[in-house]
């Protein structure tokens, strides 16, 4: 596997220059997302350079091997070995974690762990073990400085020797797809020793101490590249982590994407319908649900070739995966228009008996806007000179209109009522979506967007939505199941330019059809 080039605005170095990663810094936060620091080391000029990482780039970063163009390269210098730490030897004395330091620049102090192995004295980095062991991938790295919220996205219970995961919309259902990442979530979840690792690393990280947890594995076996130097081994790279066990036979997974599409009434085959079906894959075969959930990583990720650390298990368990039986949405709607006066939902139905409050959309926003609002109006003031946007229309609300009775109704003063800002798009093709952003003071949310190819009763639908969120105390409700006649997109709050994110959400509505 060809190896990956580094996330990174701009590389420093001129091209075909060979410099060394010598240090990486504490993680650090800034408007919302995670970076570090790293400092490259030129071996031709000895001149250092500082370049910032998002945090999920850490995957990437190995220290003190060498990078040309931002691409890692091979060390032959380093021996492959392989290194067992079993339990009895971790029994006598408890391995505690070894502060590095780094004079004036406190930034770059780092944590080591120090263990005899089978042929010698190990030191190993506490990034490296983070990077390869615990977090081997963007998605878990992305976890770590929002752990709190975990449990939204992965919901876990265990009976017996059952394990059931239950995803979120937020964890993309391509990951969810891929067994070698099911079996590494099990692993975490089966081994409390694992899971209190990363419990400790999340609270290390806001406290500002970096890279920091306990030595709680039972036994550790790895392959790594090692550096001898001063009768010592330094631990440079792992590449393989072997014997992880897992404390379960079954892995039962659900997620709300995982959708088997039965026949339709004109009898399409199963290969027609595959054919059809409307995969959300970008350019690139860039994975659009991933994108839209960074806090720790930039813009695009290749989730299927990001991986390079190979994990091994000592016990086996079957993955199940639960699919949801659904028809066509193209049929559906046919059935919805033919069969009148049945059970079955049209979007007319979204309303109920409800009153929808008075909802005047303008073609342009008078007032001010600040932060989230004014971000969200100039991506849509952007995509509104596309030549295939016919017109988009804008409301602004208050929250307290669909359902007052919740405290996330007002801001942190219990008084300012907080807004909400709805943008109906439509396309000269006849496609529509509508974007909702909530102002988002002491909450955490991501921007809403729903999809259709033909006409809808929008302020039905967003009425729905708030008063769901609303109940929900500031959590979306599950919109896909809600509005299954509709696609569903979540954004998260990055810091790319509004060009690129005004891009990615056209991108998505021009992407869609029905199948």
């Amino acid at each position: 596997m060809p190896k990956q080039k580094i996330g990174f605005d701009s590389w420093p170095f001129k091209k075909g220059e060979r410099v060394k990663l010598i240090k990486i810094s504490k993680p650090y936060s800034y408007n919302g997302l995670c970076y570090l620091k790293a400092i490259y080391l030129s071996i031709a000029t000895h001149q250092a350079k500082f370049v910032e990482h998002f945090f999920g780039d850490l995957h990437l970063l190995v220290l003190e091997a060498e990078y040309i163009d931002g691409i890692r390269q091979n060390m032959p210098k380093w021996e492959t070995v392989d290194i067992k730490i079993f339990n009895n030897l971790l029994s006598g004395k408890k391995i505690e974690a070894r502060l590095v330091t780094n004079g004036k620049y406190n930034e770059f102090d780092y944590y080591t762990f120090g263990a005899s192995g089978k042929n010698g004295y190990y030191i190993i980095p506490l990034f490296e073990m983070l990077r390869a062991i615990l977090a081997p991938d963007v998605f878990w790295l992305n976890q770590i400085p929002t752990l709190d919220s975990i449990d939204t996205r992965i919901i876990c219970s265990q009976f017996g020797a059952t394990l059931n995961l239950h995803f979120s919309t937020d964890v993309p259902v391509r990951y969810v797809s891929m067994d070698a990442k099911i079996k590494h979530i099990a692993w975490i979840f089966t081994n409390m020793e694992i899971h209190n690792m990363f419990q400790k690393l999340y609270h290390n990280i806001q406290a500002g101490k970096g890279v920091l947890f306990d030595f709680l594995f039972n036994e550790l076996v790895i392959k790594a590249n090692i550096e001898k130097w001063n009768g010592r081994n330094y631990v440079r790279e792992i590449i393989e982590c072997k014997e992880k066990r897992l404390n379960c036979n079954e892995i039962i997974v659900q997620h709300p994407n995982l959708v088997e599409y039965t026949k339709n009434q004109n009898n399409d085959s199963n290969e027609e319908l595959k054919r059809k079906r409307r995969i959300p894959i970008g350019k690139n075969g860039l994975d659009k649900t991933l994108v839209s959930n960074m806090t720790a990583a930039q813009g695009f990720i290749d989730v299927e070739s990001e991986d390079s650390i190979y994990s091994e298990y000592s016990s086996f368990a079957k993955i199940k995966r639960i699919r949801t039986s659904r028809l066509s949405k193209r049929n559906l709607s046919e059935q919805n228009e033919k069969v009148p006066g049945t059970n079955k939902r049209t979007t007319a139905d979204f309303g109920g008996v409800e009153t929808v409050p008075q909802m005047e959309f303008q073609h342009s926003i008078s007032e001010k806007l600040k932060g989230d609002f004014a971000d969200i109006y100039a991506i849509l003031s952007l995509m509104e000179d596309r030549k295939e946007v016919a017109s988009i229309r804008y409301h602004v609300g208050k929250l307290e209109d669909h359902f007052k009775f919740r405290s996330i109704c007002t801001l942190a003063d219990k008084i300012t009522p907080r807004k909400y800002l709805v943008g109906i798009i439509l396309l000269k093709n006849g496609k529509q979506a509508m974007i909702i952003e909530i102002q988002r003071e002491k909450i955490s949310l991501t921007t809403l967007m729903l999809i259709s190819s033909n006409n809808q009763k929008w302020k039905v639908i967003c009425h729905k939505i708030l008063n769901g969120l609303i109940e929900k105390s500031g959590s979306w409700t599950d919109v896909e199941s809600e509005f299954d006649q509709l696609e569903v997109y979540r954004f998260k709050h990055t810091s790319a330019t509004i060009k690129i994110r005004e891009k990615k959400m056209f991108d998505a509505i021009n992407s869609f059809f029905e199948i």
